[in-house]
């Protein structure tokens, strides 16, 4: 039901609610751009991430590199979601709280463009200690660097 109401067009229900509504609205009003929306505190440094970008991650099982969009926010998590798409993937898919992980094969010491995480998915319950290897690339040096 989700998916089929995410396939209706924004200004599809907009212009009919104008249609049915004209009282409630200016003839000029324009809905609000959701890039230029802001609330309280859309400014403060929490709300913004640290970096975000694609990377590519080795699958553990199949040993397949999957690329997705990753966010490192300000409170230590790095979070893994299938696209960069808020609205269509609004929860995550891996969870990493930064200061439980161990950093193994930093960019500086191996001189190649990747990295290596070792920690628990906090999205996940594998059970207590349970902790995995997490291998990412970049398309650079510098960019694993900036990770």
């Amino acid at each position: 039901m989700v998916a089929i109401a995410m396939q209706v067009p924004p200004e599809l229900e907009w212009d009919n609610f104008k249609q049915r509504e004209p009282s409630l609205l200016k003839p000029d009003h324009k809905p609000l751009d959701l890039k230029n929306a802001s609330f309280p505190g859309s400014d403060h440094k929490l709300t913004k991430p640290v970096v975000e970008g694609p990377l590519s991650r080795k699958s553990t099982m199949l040993n397949r590199r999957t690329t997705a969009f990753y966010v490192l926010t300000p409170a230590g998590f790095l979070l893994e979601y299938p696209d960069r798409d808020p609205v269509t993937n609004s929860k995550p898919t891996l969870c990493l709280k930064m200061c439980d992980c161990e950093l193994g094969n930093s960019p500086e010491s191996s001189g190649d463009a990747g990295f290596t995480i070792r920690g628990k998915d906090n999205g996940k319950y594998f059970g207590p200690g349970v902790t995995h290897e997490y291998v990412f690339s970049t398309d650079g040096i510098g960019q694993a660097t900036q990770w």
